[in-house]
């Protein structure tokens, strides 16, 4: 009896862990890094002036070269960084 129990636990256990698999691989989740790019593109695409400081920590699930890209596309050229305690900005000045 405590033995049929147990097996039922573990086949319960493995159902559930095996259904959670294939629910993650069929439902499509929203991609984080994907609105921030967005979000990204939006602000080099709208920043006007010869220089501009972007803090990388608010846009942190996309790679630094993935938006130092993105920045080049809009005419930004990456000048240098900074890592502070709450921040890690990316200088850029306006491409020639």
């Amino acid at each position: 009896m405590t033995s049929d129990i147990g097996y039922a636990l573990f086949l319960g256990s493995m159902g559930l862990i095996i259904l959670c698999a294939i629910v993650t691989m069929i439902v499509p989740r929203r991609r984080n890094d994907q609105d921030q790019r967005t979000a990204a593109t939006d602000f080099f695409g709208a920043a006007t002036g010869p220089a501009l400081e972007f803090d990388w920590f608010r846009f942190g699930d996309v790679p630094k070269q993935d938006l130092i890209k993105l920045a080049d596309q809009h005419g930004w050229r990456f000048d240098s960084d900074q890592v502070t305690d709450n921040a890690w900005i990316l200088r850029f000045t306006k491409s020639a």
